[in-house]
């Protein structure tokens, strides 16, 4: 049994990279991404749906699990980890699986993902390098929903500490794409 705060030997070290050049490219299991996560900087991109309504505008979060390690219950700007098999030269890939995957069929995208920012810091999961960008939004299907709209200057107390702190500049960059456009 290794004691985890000593060195990995050679011996154990290559033990480790043989199981890991094993792994078919592209998505991790959990365990292996979780460990890696603290070891490398994680590419991510955020894309944060918003929408204007009578009452102001809103942005969509999608929520945890209760049993996720980093952020049980967290509600969070829904995202994805970029991975190697995404599209090449593009972030196709990527947007595509956060539409698809953390929004569903009760949204409908009005245009594309605009980037506001890059963040480059460590969380609690380990260091990440975030692509962030908003896209504006439309309910189709309020029953087919995944997540919960929130006014962006009222968000749930256990919203991501880090993007609480990314909300403010993607509203910033909304408003300013908005009022320079009319």
């Amino acid at each position: 049994m290794h004691d985890d705060n000593q060195p990995l030997s050679q011996e154990e070290i290559e033990t480790v990279a043989s199981q890991l050049r094993r792994l078919p490219r592209g998505y991790l299991p959990l365990p292996i991404f979780w460990a890696v996560a603290n070891l490398v900087t994680t590419p991510t991109m955020e894309v944060a749906p918003l929408r204007n309504t009578a009452n102001g505008l809103e942005i969509y979060l999608t929520q945890r699990p209760e049993n996720d390690p980093h952020w049980p219950s967290g509600w969070h700007i829904p995202g994805t980890v970029i991975r190697s098999t995404d599209e090449e030269g593009s972030l196709a890939s990527g947007f595509a699986r956060v539409l698809k995957d953390e929004l569903g069929e009760g949204i409908r995208y009005a245009g594309e993902p605009v980037q506001v920012t890059t963040k480059f810091w460590d969380v609690t999961r380990g260091r990440e390098l975030d692509l962030v960008h908003y896209i504006e939004v439309q309910v189709v299907d309020d029953t087919k929903l995944t997540g919960q709209f929130f006014p962006v200057n009222s968000l749930p107390e256990t919203t991501l500490e880090h993007h609480t702190i990314m909300i403010p500049e993607i509203v910033a960059a909304y408003e300013a794409a908005k009022s320079s456009a009319s």
